[in-house]
């Protein structure tokens, strides 16, 4: 079945997936002067924290980086409550954590991307990629508009479940690395 390409774009960099590990990403290389893409399927941007409604972040006092600017702009804006109820790990450690607003962690990932001048492309879907020599030189995405190739010098699977690898006939890893069992909150 031939696929009739609507739109041809060129990035420096295209990420796969719009979840902290995607939008962390694109932040970064974006901030660095790279021409970035962020792809996510979905309506909105983190992953399993809004898609799988799962509004709390853990132990805010041990994160740095982009999730502990995204929690001090939820805290700023009042969008936070401490979680309820005790709760201990495997060792008898109380597990602090945090309630946060998703539609504002929807917002505040959104605006840290745009902010940086990474461009995003939401429900865009990965349909498939060009392999040639070894190298993905572009990827296909299934879009509202019709399919879009997107060229690029690198690609990342931020997808959590290694899509763009597997499409890319690439080795990839899930789970930890002793056991392959995913973490509780993810798929990876």
């Amino acid at each position: 079945m031939e696929v009739h390409i609507v739109e041809n774009y060129e990035y420096d960099v295209v990420i796969i997936g719009g979840g902290f590990a995607g939008v962390s990403a694109a932040v970064s290389s974006s901030q660095n002067g790279v021409k970035t893409l962020l792809v996510e399927g979905g309506g909105d941007l983190g992953g399993d924290i809004t898609k799988g409604l799962v509004p709390q972040l853990l132990d805010m006092k041990g994160k740095g980086g982009l999730v502990k600017k995204l929690y001090d702009c939820l805290k700023e804006g009042d969008n936070t409550s401490p979680r309820r109820g005790e709760r201990y790990d495997g060792d008898g450690k109380r597990i602090p954590g945090t309630i946060v607003n998703l539609e504002y962690v929807k917002y505040y990932l959104e605006k840290f991307c745009r902010d940086a001048g990474a461009d995003i492309m939401l429900h865009s879907m990965l349909a498939g990629c060009d392999v040639k020599d070894r190298e993905i030189e572009s990827v296909v995405l299934a879009t509202e508009c019709g399919s879009v190739a997107v060229k690029a010098k690198v690609f990342i699977d931020a997808t959590g479940n290694g899509l763009l690898a597997e499409m890319a006939g690439c080795e990839w890893e899930t789970g930890h690395p002793e056991t392959g069992q995913p973490q509780p909150a993810g798929t990876s």
